[in-house]
């Protein structure tokens, strides 16, 4: 501020003749006086009244402290004989600009201290903040308006928007704009704004916004500022208002009716009646007892009603229903609120229920009595044993029965609805003693509708688990479904079946819920902040609520929101992989959903998400690097902009060692586990999983290529196509596996059947026969050419259609052409190595329980016996260890012994195999067994399979080759064996200088060493023979690249030759090649969010390389300039790009140009890196 220069003048020469003449701070002159200023600060801004606080230590008692400031002064006040002194002081009088002065302190003896202080006389600056309300409830997207005035001819220097303590805009003097409050949904958000003048004044205001996105459901009917609203209907609000009643018209706010409050104490609640209202003061003490008053205000006057338990809950304390009140005073009282007249009703206590038409239920001589003031007392219900009655609309009457005795965890009763149809048990219902207070709504009757809650226990796991707190609805027909899980309690339940309600278990979710998926005419649940719409009620057709700034709004129920329906893997599943695919099915609502409105975070970092609108589902294929609990959450609006409730669940992956069996799924929806209800559950692909873990002979487990809907043909062309999923091909997936399910073909019969309407002839059944069939020895083909040693299930067909809409005869069709595919398919399986699992006489066991609706898909109890049908066939394959072994020993010319490594200890039984025939079956306890009646000079193939219940059988077992010797007169005319030469016939080989060998049998007269000949290319190799092994091997140089031939020939001692041709083609290995990045600098704006570098692999793409990234600063700073980023690039075999993307922060402070550095380092591959390892970007202010 200017300061004109006469003040500036007379201030010094005060300041000068003061110093002279006093003694200034703590010395021995001033008898040990010591000041300190608190405040203002060193050279403060103060407005034209500020305070001045100083301390003052001494000697003697002070007597007096005065602040002196131009012409002004005051004297100081002490705070509580502390050595604390202050003062208000004002300046207005003064003109603006710095001031000098100094405050002074005496002491008994007349010792004197004195301290100069400056202040700069400056009035702060005026913040007008136009938008938002100073209690608002809006959407995610927010208008905030502002302006800073100053009397400064600068003006104000800058103007900010917090919200929550985070700083979120910035500008000179004015704000206006749009912002997103989307990061705080459903959440209350104080935004702050504040006004900064060129002194370094500021000044804030606060405006308190409740955000969602689903605000956008709620209407203002009416605000009442300044008030307390007790409660309201449709057409009236009643309000506590400058300590008076008021009732006011809830759209136009004009008063209708007040009257003073006398009551001298805190009113608790209050209800509209008729004629005023009846309210409820809080508690009343005295030297007994604790107790609470109820008054009745009626026209002009406030009646007293009677007194109160202080925990009761108003509506056991008196029921108000239209034009009528009961309660309990002296007996049982029924108030016209009309007329004001009372009637006594009973001489009892126990009231019950007040229907609309003032009909009063209540209990009396051991029945339930009804009276009516027009009809008088009658009989209503006679008395149930053990039950009393909870609720009744006059049409249903709910009666409970406690289950529990007095001191248990739980409350827990049973419910049991009467009505003309007679009597109807609905379950149980539990509330833990360790819910909030007081216990929520556990049921409504209104117009023929119940809502009520049950506890599902069909998914604990142990004796402590509470169940699932369910919400149930029983229309006037006697429809009864499930509303919603994880319920709280009820809110309001209107006449025609809408329900509002919350969610949560021990506390409620902050939300409230509106259900419509019971009227017939609109299918959904709404959801709003119950900050924006608490105490909700139906009036009039139309749902309200109210805020807790006295607003009352109509609430939009006319579109659901989207809703999630089922999410794969469900809540807590355990996961056998490292590359899960996360499925959620989403109940879309008219509009259809807003793809880019949804958002999938994995353990809180966002992950792509693919949305198929087809199927109105969210597929996630993603991979995990650790074990243990992980983290999914789904967010996602309609295109009106509703949003969901958002998704929070969590699924465990468990991973055993690597050695142990990689199983892989393919096939259809069955594999995929679907359910009759259209939803992914657990399915017999999960149980096996589990199943494997827990024997300890799982390593993995993928169904990534288990898709709904595949016919056969399908599943054969993802194999040939080697589609792929985050861990790489199908077929390398298949290649590593011990362990391959199948089910295929179902969709293949079903389409055929519905093409022809559900009737085939022969020759469509004998051509869908020929094609399934085909299409699976294709697929057995096409696996066991990738991995020989694989363990292939194959899943036969059980009558999917045994509850379907079709005649007897069709059925009867259908079931022959069933039994010839299964045959087909089981003979192709079994001539593959494969195993056949028939499914159909485990699935008919119990079709009500496996296969209980019409779909053709069966239930989790289903999917279970399905799994214990492949456990016969997999447990065998199980008992044999990676070292099994079978050895011949005692060998003659016409037998043998065989001995072997004992299979696990499930094992009852063992088959001993010659040449593929079954020899002998052996006890379980057995390990050895003598051949006889074998000819001489012959070799044999035998092989032990065990077994865990005689009737499946392994086909792992271990086998071995052995011969018999020749009788004592037998000549060797048997060539010698050449087996096992490396390289192999047809093998490429990338090294110069290989290693070459072969296996030289002969089991009679043995190897004549001499014979050795080893030929490459023509010409003779050096060889060397080891007896023990008898292998022969030699060395090769210089091979160049091409195909190169090998010969070998040897003979017995009885001069038997043998000869082997083979040939292999030597190819330079591909280089790894380099990694580096494609630009050196990139400039970016710094409105763009973000930037992304690309690296590049060159000069080859052998093999899997992994290398390691992280930013460093430059000019430009992590955190508030950019996101820092670190992390490892993983190129696959092959792969010849990936990208690194690095967030940048968009701040509105004007900035110059800011760098900072990307660089590589640490790859998994020596030389791996290239020239350009760094990158550097930089920022440009685009403000």
């Amino acid at each position: 501020m200017k300061i004109s220069y006469s003040n500036w003048l007379y201030a010094m020469i005060l300041s000068v003749l003061v110093l002279v003449s006093l003694p200034v701070g703590s010395s021995a002159q001033d008898g040990g006086i010591r000041i300190e200023k608190q405040a203002p600060g060193i050279v403060g801004n103060v407005g034209s009244k500020f305070e001045v606080r100083v301390l003052v230590y001494y000697n003697y008692p002070i007597t007096k402290v005065t602040a002196q400031l131009d012409t002004v002064s005051i004297d100081l006040v002490r705070v509580n004989s502390s050595q604390t002194w202050k003062v208000q002081m004002d300046i207005a009088s003064l003109g603006k600009g710095k001031k000098n002065g100094f405050i002074t302190a005496k002491d008994i003896q007349g010792n004197i201290a004195s301290i100069p202080f400056q202040v700069n006389y400056d009035d702060p600056p005026t913040i007008d903040v136009q938008q938002p309300d100073i209690f608002s409830i809006t959407t995610r997207d927010v208008h905030v308006k502002m302006s800073c005035m100053d009397d400064d001819p600068a003006g104000c220097k800058k103007v900010t928007v917090e919200a929550n303590d985070k700083q979120i805009l910035s500008s000179v003097s004015t704000i206006d704009k749009v912002i997103s409050l989307a990061q705080y949904e459903g959440k209350r958000v104080t935004l702050k704004f504040t006004g900064y003048d060129s002194a370094g004044q500021r000044v804030s205001a606060v405006r308190y916004v409740s955000v969602g996105g689903n605000n956008r459901r709620l209407t203002l009917v009416n605000s009442f500022p300044n008030a307390r609203l007790l409660d309201y209907d449709s057409a009236r609000a009643l309000l506590l208002h400058e300590n008076k009643f008021e009732i006011r018209d809830l759209h136009s706010g004009q008063v209708v009716a007040s009257i003073p409050n006398r009551l001298d104490i805190t009113i608790k609640e209050a209800h509209l009646t008729p004629k005023g209202a009846m309210i409820r003061t809080d508690g009343i003490f005295d030297e007994w007892e604790s107790r609470e008053e109820l008054y009745e205000w009626r026209e002009d006057r406030l009646d007293f009603v009677l007194n109160t338990d202080k925990y009761a809950v108003f509506d056991n304390l008196i029921k108000i229903n239209g034009n009528y009140a009961l309660f309990v005073k002296n007996g049982i009282l029924l108030r016209n609120l009309l007329t004001g007249v009372d009637t006594k009703i009973s001489q009892g206590s126990q009231m019950f229920e007040l229907l609309q038409d003032g009909t009063a239920i209540y209990y009396e001589d051991g029945v339930y009595k009804q009276y009516k003031e027009s009809a008088g007392a009658s009989l209503f219900l006679p008395a149930l044993p053990g039950y009393s009655l909870a609720t009744t609309d006059g049409i249903n009457t709910l009666f409970k029965k406690w289950l529990l005795p007095d001191g248990s965890p739980y409350q827990k009763f049973a419910l049991l609805l009467h009505n003309s149809a007679g009597d109807r048990e609905l379950g149980t219902v539990e509330l833990s003693t360790g819910m909030t207070l007081p216990f929520p709504t556990e049921f409504m009757v209104n117009n023929g509708w119940i809502a009520y809650a049950r506890i599902d226990h069909s998914q604990d796991t142990s004796e402590e688990d509470a169940g699932i707190r369910q919400l149930w609805v029983i229309s006037p027909d006697g429809t009864e479904r499930k509303v919603t899980d994880k319920f709280f309690g009820l809110e309001a339940l209107s006449e025609n079946g809408d329900i509002a309600f919350t969610k949560g278990f021990y506390e409620s979710t902050g939300e409230i819920y509106v259900s419509n998926n019971v009227t017939g005419q609109r299918d959904g649940i709404v959801r709003i902040p119950s900050a924006a719409a608490a105490r909700p009620i139906w009036k009039d057709g139309q749902w309200y609520g109210v805020s807790g700034y006295s607003q009352v709004y109509s609430i939009n129920t006319a579109m659901p929101d989207p809703e999630l329906l089922f999410i794969s893997p469900r809540h807590l599943q355990s996961l056998y992989t490292d590359t899960p695919t996360i499925v959620a099915a989403v109940k879309a609502s008219e509009v259809g959903i807003d793809p880019a409105s949804i958002v999938v975070k994995l353990d809180d970092k966002q992950v792509p998400a693919q949305y198929v609108s087809e199927s109105s589902s969210i597929i996630v294929r993603t991979r995990v690097e650790t074990k243990g609990f992980h983290k999914i959450t789904i967010d996602l609006a309609d295109k009106n902009g509703n949003h969901m409730d958002v998704l929070e669940s969590y699924f465990e992956i468990l991973m055993g060692d690597s050695s142990d069996n990689y199983y892989v799924a393919l096939g259809d929806s069955l594999a995929a586990g679907v359910t009759p209800t259209g939803t992914i559950d657990i399915g017999y692909t999960d149980y096996l999983s589990k199943y494997l873990y827990d024997k300890g002979d799982l390593y993995a487990s993928n169904d990534n290529f288990a898709v709904p809907g595949y016919t056969s043909n399908q599943v054969l062309a993802d194999i040939q196509n080697n589609v792929r999923d985050l861990g790489g091909g199908i077929k390398d997936h298949l290649a590593r596996a011990r362990m391959v399910t199948i089910d295929a073909g179902a969709n293949d019969f079903l389409q055929a059947l519905e093409a022809n309407h559900y009737q085939l002839s022969s020759a469509q059944a004998q051509q869908l026969i020929a094609s399934v069939s085909g299409n699976t020895n294709q697929i057995m083909t096409e696996i066991k050419m990738l991995n020989p040693a694989a363990q292939v299930y194959v899943m036969g067909y059980y009558d999917a259609f045994h509850n379907a809409p079709l005649t007897d005869i069709q059925k009867a069709g259908l079931l022959q052409i069933l039994d010839e595919l299964n045959e087909a398919v089981s003979q192709v399986v079994q001539q593959k190595g494969g195993f056949f699992v028939p499914t159909k006489e485990a699935i008919a066991a119990n079709y009500a329980l496996y296969l209980p609706t019409t779909d053709i898909h069966p239930s989790l109890e289903g999917y279970q016996v399905i799994a214990d049908e492949f456990k016969r066939f997999i447990q065998p394959q199980l008992l044999w260890s990676g070292n099994s072994a079978l050895t011949a020993t005692d060998i003659t010319s016409s037998g043998l012994k065989l001995q072997w490594t004992a299979a696990g200890e499930e094992t009852v039984s063992y088959s001993v195999y010659k040449n593929g025939q079954r020899l002998a079956i052996l006890s379980g306890d057995v390990s050895n067994y003598e051949v006889a009646e074998l000819k001489s000079n012959t070799a044999y193939d035998f092989k032990i399979e065990a077994s865990h219940d005689s009737e499946h059988w392994s086909k792992n077992g271990p086998k071995i080759t052995a011969k018999t010797v020749k009788g004592p007169l037998e000549l060797d005319t048997t060539a010698p064996t050449i087996s096992n030469v490396e390289p192999a016939d047809g093998q490429i080989i990338t090294t110069a200088a290989p290693t070459l060998s072969a296996q030289l049998t002969d089991m009679d007269s043995g190897i004549n060493t001499d014979s050795i000949r080893l030929k490459l290319d023509g010409e003779v190799l050096q060889a060397q023979y080891e007896n023990s092994t008898m292998t022969v091997t030699a060395s090769a140089y210089g091979l160049s690249n091409g195909i190169h031939h090998l010969e070998i020939i040897v003979a017995d001692r009885a001069g038997n030759t043998a000869l082997s041709t083979t040939s292999f083609q030597k190819k330079d290995l591909e280089p790894i090649g380099k990694l580096q990045f494609t630009t050196l600098v990139t400039m970016v704006g710094e409105s763009a969010g973000t930037v992304t570098a690309t690296v590049y692999r060159s000069g080859g793409s052998r093999g899997e390389i992994t290398v390691k990234y992280m930013t460093l600063n430059r000019s430009a700073l992590a955190g508030s300039d950019y996101i820092s980023s670190s992390g490892q690039l993983t190129f696959s075999d092959g792969e010849m790009k990936k990208s690194i993307q690095v967030k940048i922060v968009n701040d509105t402070d004007k900035e110059q140009l800011e760098a900072f550095y990307l660089g590589l380092y640490a790859p998994s591959e020596e030389g791996a890196l290239g020239a350009d390892t760094g990158t550097t970007f930089i920022i440009r202010d685009d403000d």
